[in-house]
């Protein structure tokens, strides 16, 4: 693969995980405790199985656009 295929194919990632990440919070704004209990709870387990697997570089790209 060339390196801006390589290259697009990172920020569809990183777009993907922007999403998710703007989903948890919402969902963490939202006025129903019982909304905000599991939206923490779900982005705790998200962090904790999904972006384990994303480099710093990737994270750090991630932090910048949110």
């Amino acid at each position: 693969m060339c390196l801006f295929a390589d290259q697009v194919v990172q920020m569809v990632i990183m777009s993907g995980t922007a999403t998710v990440l703007q989903q948890f919070v919402s969902g963490l704004k939202n006025r129903n405790e019982d909304t905000r209990a599991k939206s923490a709870k779900d982005l705790q387990h998200y962090v904790t199985t999904e972006l384990r697997e994303v480099n710093k570089v990737n994270m750090d790209v991630i932090e910048t656009r949110m």
